[in-house]
């Protein structure tokens, strides 16, 4: 990634099968930490220009996180819509959120959040914190962006993959 050498196989296609592949694989798991995780098939008729198993990677990497960061009992929400002529898929936590100057910095490699100024996960889970860099690489390789919107600390937060809706046939 860092090289510029993740190559990736874009093809028109439509995102129900990057969010049936995100239920199959993330259903269970959510389950066994008390949480649940609910995926709106709504966006799923929706088409982009993409490598689906990278979209699959960078959807991935944003459930894994907000799973990580939420306590059992929460809802994970994964939904996808048009906005303005482009695609927004969001993941949606009731975890810790994010602090202000956090929401940018979050996406930087090896950097992680905070909360009141310590690591918002310590020890061998706190994992390497490259996952939200590979998600912004990966919306970036697809002409997108991503970002992070919360309310502050304690009230949650909500991971955006912006990707081009793909040209009408």
């Amino acid at each position: 990634m860092a090289r510029g050498e993740m190559t990736l196989q874009c093809r028109p296609m439509r995102l129900g099968p990057v969010l049936e592949h995100l239920r199959e694989s993330f259903d269970e798991l959510l389950a066994g930490r008390g949480q649940v995780l609910e995926v709106d098939e709504a966006g799923g008729g929706l088409a982009v220009v993409g490598d689906e198993a990278r979209l699959v990677q960078a959807l991935g990497n944003l459930v894994a996180n907000a799973s990580k960061f939420s306590p059992s009992g929460a809802r994970v929400r994964v939904s996808a819509a048009e906005v303005g002529g482009r695609i927004e898929v969001r993941v949606q936590d009731g975890g810790r959120g994010l602090a202000p100057q956090d929401l940018q910095r979050v996406f930087a490699l090896y950097e992680q959040g905070t909360e009141a100024g310590r690591p918002l996960v310590d020890g061998a889970s706190a994992g390497l914190g490259i996952g939200l860099a590979i998600v912004r690489h990966i919306a970036e390789r697809h002409g997108g962006r991503a970002w992070a919107e919360s309310e502050g600390e304690g009230r949650g937060a909500c991971f955006v993959l912006e990707l081009p809706l793909a040209p009408a046939a």
